[in-house]
């Protein structure tokens, strides 16, 4: 939610200002160090709160902190340009102001989403997929899920990953959460792989209260899926809050080609239609191919070096 970055803003001293064009922020003088709490470790907030911090007059402090990958190779990024900053136990960041700051070279850590956007199709097309410039430690427990419903991988290299399908595959029980738990936006192509298990795979939602809309047309494809809003178990933050954030789904039905086309709302759920279209038997045709070649690039090109029969045109 954009107001744990107002929030964050307004600490340091900037003020936010609501318009009809949108959200203006700006300082009045100098921003000075805080000490804050973020209500949930959002890694866009806490990377907005270190890029006030490192230049904030004083100590800053940020609490419950994001840990993700990309949140420390930041730090690093940061720390080499002069930074100071100190990581603590509890998700807890401790950053010294500094007056400048310097360039520096940096090499950008290898995107972990897609990585795993990847092995879900290679797993659900019985393929085979070798990613390169990945490190295999920032997949965290995606690996361990993917070799739950039955997939496989090889490590090639450092930074090298082949995947595959490994045996047969199974239903599972997979819940969101920050890192080092399963990411947000592995859930969707996640989603597509466990249609092609047999019998009821759980997807719980705990990061976002409304991320399942994708299903609808997975299940115009001829996925079986139902949306609840009950905590399947262990209760989250959502729990009694009637958002439907947790997802069956009913595996071991085959993907069908549907009349209707399709349009791709955002990114994450885009790329779940592209691999569900990539099992199924027939032509699906998808719009809004631009929200995922955001995140993706040119995703017509990739898929068709992994011989999908993808080809962009005009409806």
């Amino acid at each position: 939610p954009i107001d744990f970055h107002t929030q964050a803003l307004e600490q340091f001293g900037a003020e936010v200002e609501i318009t009809e064009e949108g959200y203006k922020a700006q300082k009045a003088g100098a921003l000075t160090g805080a000490t804050l709490t973020l209500p949930y470790p959002s890694v866009g907030a806490t990377e907005n709160s270190l890029f006030l911090a490192v230049k904030a007059d004083g100590e800053t402090v940020i609490q419950n902190a994001a840990v993700e990958p990309e949140v420390m190779e930041l730090i690093t990024m940061l720390r080499a340009m002069g930074a100071i900053i100190f990581t603590g136990p509890s998700r807890e960041i401790r950053v010294v102001g500094v007056s400048e700051l310097s360039g520096t070279f940096t090499h950008i850590l290898g995107d972990r989403i897609e990585a795993a956007s990847w092995a879900a199709l290679a797993c659900a097309a019985k393929g085979e997929i070798t990613g390169e410039g990945i490190r295999p430690e920032t997949l965290g427990n995606f690996l361990s899920y993917f070799r739950e419903v039955g997939g496989g991988f090889r490590l090639e290299a450092e930074d090298t990953i082949t995947f595959y399908r490994e045996r047969s595959l199974a239903p599972t029980r997979v819940e969101t959460d920050v890192y080092p738990g399963f990411s947000t936006d592995w859930q969707q192509p996640f989603a597509v792989l466990l249609t092609q298990a047999d019998g009821t795979s759980t997807i719980h939602e705990t990061v976002f209260e409304d991320r399942f809309g994708y299903l609808d047309a997975l299940n115009t494809l001829g996925a079986h899926t139902d949306v609840k809003t009950e905590c399947p178990r262990d209760p989250c933050r959502f729990d009694g809050k009637a958002y439907p954030h947790t997802a069956y789904v009913h595996g071991g039905t085959p993907l069908q080609a549907a009349e209707e086309v399709i349009h791709i709302p955002d990114l994450r759920a885009g790329l779940a239609y592209i691999i569900a279209a990539a099992v199924t038997d027939g032509t699906v045709y998808v719009t809004g191919v631009e929200e995922v070649e955001r995140g993706y690039g040119d995703i017509v090109r990739k898929l068709q070096k992994l011989n999908v029969d993808i080809y962009a045109t005009t409806l």
